[in-house]
């Protein structure tokens, strides 16, 4: 009878007991499928966030070439359009450089008259300096405008690409 007993609770118990262990086993299998796809997911967002950067800068760089290229031009013409004659007759006065000084520096205490030379004067820079010089400010704006452009689109791409 203690025999017949142990049967009818031990076999139940064992199979109680295998069914656990299948599930537990079973749960395992799923928790590691589960890293799997995580960590799968995960290489392939940082392999095309890798892509994306790449292309950004290839784009960005490219870009910023055109833009040096086509300023360095425009500079080898200044003698060509701003002759040595018109910076003869034209004289540039230390208000417009004062001017321009403080506008590229950001600081206007230059610009308040302090004592020296009068706004009138001659500066003595030529004009051809002076259209050099804006050439030259304006293509460092354009690479910087397009240096920021490039960003944004970088950041729209790598948002785009974690999703």
């Amino acid at each position: 009878m203690g025999g017949l007993l142990l049967q009818w609770i031990g076999v139940p118990l064992a199979c109680l007991a295998a069914g656990f262990a299948a599930g537990w086993t079973v749960h395992g299998w799923k928790d590691a499928a589960g890293e799997t796809r995580a960590l799968t997911h995960a290489v392939q967002v940082a392999r095309a966030q890798g892509e994306a950067s790449t292309l950004a800068a290839q784009t960005d760089q490219a870009a910023r070439d055109r833009i040096r290229l086509v300023t360095r031009t425009l500079l080898l013409k200044v003698p060509d359009h701003v002759t040595p004659d018109a910076d003869a007759r034209c004289i540039v006065p230390l208000g417009f450089v004062r001017e321009h000084d403080a506008a590229a520096t950001g600081d206007v205490s230059g610009v308040s008259g302090s004592a020296g030379q009068p706004d009138d004067a001659a500066s003595g820079l030529a004009l051809s300096a002076v259209a050099a010089t804006v050439v030259d400010n304006y293509g460092t704006c354009r690479e910087t405008a397009r240096q920021l452009s490039d960003l944004e689109a970088w950041i729209a791409a790598e948002q785009t690409v974690s999703r």
